[in-house]
């Protein structure tokens, strides 16, 4: 995530504020603002729709069950 989101949102937001609109080294800070808002946001999103969970490598048993019976 972090790399897709630095090459798709911070360096074209870069070279667009930095070089096409003059503003300079402001505009590239401006530009790593924006790109860690937009990764936190989705993130926070993804933790709150909790789809980690469904790529879990390790699933719990449930309580109860044993897998040595004795």
């Amino acid at each position: 995530m972090g790399v897709v989101s630095m090459w798709g949102v911070c360096v074209p937001l870069s070279y667009w504020l930095g070089v096409h609109l003059q503003i300079g080294l402001l505009g590239v800070w401006i530009a790593f603002t924006v790109d860690e808002w937009l990764r936190g946001l989705f993130m926070l999103y993804r933790w709150k729709s909790r789809a980690w969970e469904r790529k879990a490598l390790f699933r719990p048993e449930p309580a109860g069950t044993s897998a040595t019976a004795g």
